[in-house]
């Protein structure tokens, strides 16, 4: 008897709480979320950058004298090591002059900087050379604290582009054929 008057009461207990228990109405359905935001502010390009920033100015010039802005706009990935107006500034005037009125000079120029791919700073570290775009090869190295392609130091690194990553540097590098 004591049995059954246990099942009675828990039977009892269970049919009192499902009667007093809250039910949740059915979840809506809701529009789609939007597409969230990129995490960064990143320039669509390696020439939208070059275009924003006010220490590659002189850059810009020889890109466009050079007829690479459609190259730089590309899917790539590139990577450019990018002189600065401080780099060009080392040049002589009359030199810069002309070379940016040589499409065909500055084109080869231009492409010294260039490499296919995406390099990172990181990676720079662990290599001794890199082919150019336009041929030759860039010789890597470190100085102290400093990451070193040629004769120019990085002043900067690791600046990313959807279509390749820029290293600001400090001094234009000459291809062996100038």
């Amino acid at each position: 008897m004591n049995k059954m008057l246990f099942n009675i009461a828990v039977t009892a207990l269970l049919g009192l709480g499902a009667a007093h228990a809250q039910t949740t109405p059915p979840a809506q359905p809701t529009a789609p979320a939007a597409p969230a935001a990129p995490a960064t502010n990143r320039p669509a390009t390696i020439v939208e950058l070059i275009n924003t920033d006010a220490r590659l100015t002189t850059l810009k010039r020889a890109i466009e004298a050079a007829g690479l802005t459609q190259t730089l706009t590309g899917e790539g990935p590139y990577t450019l090591f990018a002189p600065t107006n401080d780099a060009f500034a080392k040049i002589p005037q009359a030199d810069l002059d002309a070379l940016l009125n040589d499409p065909e000079r500055l084109t080869a120029l231009l492409q010294y900087h260039m490499v296919s791919g995406n390099v990172a700073a990181a990676q720079l570290e662990t290599m001794t050379s890199l082919p150019a775009m336009g041929g030759g090869s860039l010789t890597l190295s470190r100085e102290g604290t400093a990451q070193r392609i040629g004769t120019a130091g990085v002043v900067v690194a690791d600046i990313p582009t959807n279509n390749g990553t820029v290293h600001l540097i400090d001094t234009v590098l000459m291809p062996p054929s100038m």
